[in-house]
């Protein structure tokens, strides 16, 4: 799709609608259904930063209840979070001086692992909101 190969992919299964999520050369996230071995393209995101594609392997969020989230490593040295609904970033992480070539999230979504080309890896640990009195 798009023009481009594509370099990472992830699967979101056991929900009643499958979702493949790929990132490709040519600069997009690209989020498809998967309807009896068909792929049926939902959303297509831009994904360029200052001129930096983001280039390496991604995971989607499989919580049914907010919708189809998927967390990206880039060429920048940033993590990005993609509301495919929206197809836009809604978060960006900052913490790497080198491409982030590898991100993990936990099966509870609780923490995120990520790791770039210098063999830095963060652990980023999910903060619940906080009401002060």
């Amino acid at each position: 799709p798009g023009g481009g190969s594509i370099v990472s992919l992830a699967v979101r299964a056991g929900h009643p609608t499958p979702l493949l999520i790929a990132s490709s050369t040519s600069d997009y996230i690209f989020m498809f259904t998967i309807e009896k071995e068909v792929l049926l393209l939902q959303r297509k995101c831009a994904v360029r930063l200052n001129g930096l594609p983001i280039r390496s392997v991604f995971c989607p969020i499989a919580t049914a209840n907010r919708g189809a989230f998927t967390v990206s490593g880039c060429a920048d040295g940033s993590v990005l979070v993609f509301d495919m609904e929206k197809g836009k970033a809604v978060n960006k992480l900052q913490g790497h001086s080198c491409p982030v070539y590898a991100v993990c999230l936990s099966y509870d979504e609780s923490v995120l692992v990520s790791a770039d080309s210098s063999g830095t890896v963060i652990v980023w640990q999910k903060k619940e909101p906080t009401c002060e009195k």
